[in-house]
């Protein structure tokens, strides 16, 4: 074998070994300190984390602490959470994380709305919040 093909094949297994020492350092964190990192952050983006790996799939499902903005849920330029046909609106996402079967006691609970919203939807999410014991609304 040339001894251009032997740095080759040197230079590859150095950088497998390299890509195996690296390690997914924020997955490899416990559960409490993941959840307080995640708690910084607005709940959309706290559930989208759940498609990272099968260890975050339902990490959002600990936190305790819930903000909602529907500024935060545009969609197209200009529209703001405007129905499309086939995707949920804000309140639907809403109501989903809601009515999450995992979710644990909230401690925290906001949410702005800049449209109105049905007034059985607000109830739904007044209702589930109370049932998990919210300490500050």
């Amino acid at each position: 074998m040339s001894d251009s093909a032997l740095r080759v094949r040197k230079s590859k297994r150095i950088m497998q070994k390299r890509n195996q020492d690296k390690v997914n350092r924020i997955s490899a964190l416990p559960y409490s300190v993941l959840c307080q990192i995640l708690s910084y952050l607005p709940t959309k983006y706290v559930v989208a984390t759940s498609f990272l790996a099968r260890r975050w799939k339902l990490v959002w499902t600990l936190l305790q602490k819930l903000s909602f903005d529907d500024r935060q849920c545009r969609r197209l330029p200009g529209m703001m959470c405007d129905p499309i046909p086939g995707l949920p609106g804000f309140a639907e996402f809403v109501e989903t994380i809601l009515t999450g079967t995992h979710l644990m006691n909230i401690t925290t609970f906001s949410v702005h709305c800049s449209r109105l919203v049905n007034l059985s939807s607000f109830h739904l999410w007044v209702c589930s919040v109370l049932r998990r014991h919210a300490q500050e609304i």
